[in-house]
Order: structure tokens, then sequence, then C-alpha cells
């Protein structure tokens, strides 16, 4: 009994080290990929930079309005993903081919009136919005460029991204996405400044470069799905778009759309910790938020390669597996953050101060020194590190559910954490803590991470995912 016993731990220990070591490789691709994006913003933001004061407000005033645009239009993954996972799962994967042509057909419809309303509406959206001429200006040539000419290249994109997501081949979406920040450099460079011929732009050039940069991935997605064994192995490009496959994409996806939408309380969590806190505080507010944006791309690498692995395991009929799944990765993610979170708090001085001393006239605009702000940032930044390790637990399985196909459960329950836990706690945190307002409204941040968190567990405990049919 005891030998049997023993046995059948180790067999547990065996197939959990099995799935954590099938999620890690399908998770790093995804990791890399996605850091290597957030690359682009901060190669436009030091490029910009070089060519002036008011280029750079500009491109700060305008990046969130496309963040916006972004994460709206790119959820087309969110369905292609999971519908291809099913097939691989059902073994069918000749129908994966099917479904990225029907979501192709979707992101065209999608993407062309998307980029309409980058090309008409930033020149009325920005003046109305800036009370500096020259900034809304700039601000729109930028958004003109960078969504006009680029948002339906990136519905495109993240079509394709779905499909290499879906059956596993996550090594094809890295090497688009390094190939694409490589582009996005050398064209910032060109555009930017004015080289090899061509006017010098400024931060019209960036969204030029980048719209530029989209279209040679979309470019090297299209030659890489119509090879030969692509063909032979997934149907890619062999059958036409399903009307019915392109309304089930159009599903899954739509909710994540919304999902995006509810994380603009984010707006207005700044702006709270601007009205109590001033310009120090949102300096401040704007470092850690780098560091979370850090720690959540590592999460949701891993939360990504989970949705695919479930959706496999569910279209094979192991309902099992794939609730292993889910808390395995879960485990995974908790593991990893935590080692970034006690690296960055270990550094936690050096590391800001690095941000304070070289961010574009922040000690100007908040009266502080550097050493002041560093001192204001500390609190705020070992607490939200604390609370990435318990994100890190809602972030994955909202993934995971995602990849289920439970979307509009993840859909309602980013709307009720956001604006019913975060906002009001937010307000009491800085109301509590009066004499550290920035601290109190981070603690309201906190609250939002960890009732994510409950309620994703929650959902992925009952089980009632797994009868979900696709």
């Amino acid at each position: 009994m005891v030998a049997s016993r023993a046995a059948e731990r180790n067999r547990a220990l065996s197939d959990a080290s099995a799935r954590t070591r099938e999620i890690a490789r399908l998770a790093a691709p995804i990791v890399l990929g996605q850091i290597s994006h957030v690359l682009v913003g901060l190669a436009d933001t030091i490029m910009v930079a070089r060519t002036g004061q008011a280029p750079l407000a500009a491109l700060g005033f305008a990046a969130p309005v496309f963040l916006v645009g972004f994460l709206f239009f790119s959820s087309l993954f969110q369905g292609t993903q999971t519908v291809c996972a099913r097939r691989l799962g059902q073994e069918r994967l000749k129908e994966t081919g099917t479904v990225l042509s029907s979501a192709l057909v979707v992101g065209i419809i999608v993407g062309i009136p998307a980029s309409l309303c980058g090309i008409f509406l930033p020149g009325p959206l920005m003046s109305a919005l800036s009370t500096d001429d020259a900034t809304a200006t700039i601000a729109s040539d930028y958004l003109q460029y960078r969504w006009g000419g680029g948002m339906w290249l990136i519905v495109l994109a993240f079509a394709f991204r779905g499909f290499y997501w879906g059956i596993g081949l996550t090594r094809i979406d890295l090497f688009v996405s390094l190939l694409f920040n490589l582009a996005n450099i050398a064209l910032n460079w060109v555009f930017i400044f004015g080289h090899l011929g061509a006017p010098a732009m400024g931060a019209a050039g960036a969204g030029l470069a980048s719209a530029l940069a989209n279209l040679l991935s979309v470019i090297t997605f299209f030659a890489l799905t119509m090879g030969p064994k692509m063909r032979e192995v997934y149907g890619t490009f062999r059958h036409r778009a399903n009307r019915k496959i392109a309304g089930q994409v159009m599903r899954l996806s739509a909710p994540r759309s919304m999902q995006a939408l509810a994380f603009s309380q984010a707006i207005v969590f700044f702006k709270i910790v601007g009205d109590h806190t001033g310009q120090a505080g949102l300096a401040a507010s704007a470092v850690v938020w780098r560091f979370i944006g850090f720690t959540v791309l590592v999460s949701l690498g891993i939360g990504t390669a989970t949705a695919t692995l479930v959706g496999r395991e569910l279209g094979a009929g192991r309902k099992e597996s794939a609730a292993r799944y889910g808390w395995t990765a879960t485990g995974l993610g908790v593991l990893t953050v935590t080692v970034f979170a006690i690296l960055f708090a270990m550094f936690r001085e050096p590391l800001l101060l690095m941000f304070f001393s070289r961010g574009p006239n922040v000690t100007e605009a908040s009266a502080l020194t550097s050493d002041q702000l560093v001192a204001l940032a500390v609190g705020p930044f070992l607490l939200m590190l604390a609370f990435q390790v318990v994100d890190a637990v809602g972030i994955i399985l909202s993934r995971a559910l995602n990849g289920a196909g439970e979307v509009m459960y993840v859909m309602y329950a980013e709307f009720a954490v956001a604006w019913l836990i975060c906002i009001p706690a937010t307000f009491l945190g800085v109301y509590l803590l009066s004499d550290d307002p920035l601290l109190g409204a981070w603690w309201g941040w906190g609250a939002y991470c960890a009732a994510w968190a409950v309620a994703m567990a929650w959902r992925w405990r009952r089980g009632s995912w797994s009868e979900i049919e696709i």
C-alpha cells in the first residue's frame, strides 16, 4: 500500500513537471514577443524625444488614445485562438486553416472602418482634449499614421497570432515580433530624423514607421502561412472563409473587446491620483505602472499559452487534464512573478532613481528632487510588487477561461471588479490614508487585483467552463 501511494505521488509529480515544461515552452516565445512590442513604444519615445519637447509631449498625449483603440480592435485573436485550439485537440488540423481564412475576412471587415476612424477622428478629438494647439496638431498627425494607416494591419496581424497561438506554434509569432521591432527602429531613424532622402517628420514619422512595420509583419505572416508544409498540415488558404466559423470567431472575440473597454477604469484611477497627489504623485505612479506592465506581460504570456492547452485538452475530451493545466500554469505564474518581484524589491531604489533621473523633466514638473520622488514611490512600488503575485492568478485563469470559451463571465467580471471594486476602493484608500494618499490610492488598485484573482479562481474551480461546446 505504501509503495503504491509513493508510486502514485511520483506519477503525479512527473505529470505536473511535464505540464509545467509544456506551458513554459509555449509561453516563453509569447512573453518575449510581447516584450518586443513594448520596446516599440520605448523606441518611439526615446527617438522622438531627440526632436524636442513639443513632439514628445504630443506622443505622450496620443499614446493612451491609441491604446484604447488597440485593445478594442486587436481582440480578434481571442476567438481565433480558442477555435483553433479546440480543433487541435480534436485532431482536425486542416480545419484550422479555414478558421484563419474566416478570421482574416472578419479582420478586413473590422479593420477598414477602424482605420477610417483613425484618419478622420484624431483632428477634432485632439483639439477637443488639448488646450494647446501645437500639441493637438502633432498628436493628430501621429495618430493618423499610427492608427489610420496601421490599425487594419494590426487587426490582421492579431488574426494570424490567434491562429499560431491556437495551434501551438508560438515561435512563429516571436520571429515576426522581433522582425517588426527591428523594422520599426530602422524606419524611425529614417522618417523621424529625415535620413536616406526622406523628410524629417518628427512624431508623425514614428507613426508612419510603426504602420510600415505592421505591413511588413502581415506580409511575413502571409508568406510563412503560405508555405507548403502549413498548407498541407493545416489547410491554410485551401478553402474559402466559412460564414458560420466567422460568426463563431466574432462571438468569442466581441466580449474580449468590451472587456478591454472596462479596463478604462485605469484612466479614472490616474485622475484620482492626480487630483489628490498632484504631478509628483502622477510621476511616481507612472514609474510604478511601468514595472506592473512588465510583470503583467509575464502573466499574460503564460495565460495565453494556457488558453491553447486548455482548448486542446477540451477538444480531446480531457476535461480533468484541462483543469490541471489551469492550476499548474497558475503555480508557474505565481512562482515566476514572485522571483521578479523579489529582484525588483531588492534593487528598488536604484531602479526607481534610474527612471526619475532620466525621465523627461519629471523633477522640474514636480518641484521635487529625484531622491524625494524615490521616497514617494517606494511604498506604492513595494505594495504593487506584492499584489502582482496575486494578480498573476487572475490574469492566467482569465486567459484559461477565455480559452475554454467562458468569455461572457470574464467580460462581466471585468466590468464589475473594475468599476464596483477598484474605483470605490481607490477613493476609500485616499481618504483613509490622508497622510499618504498616493499609497492609499494604490491600495485601491491592490483591491482590484485581489478581487479579480478571487473571481477567476472561483469560476475555474467551479468547472462549468468545461461543458462549453465550440
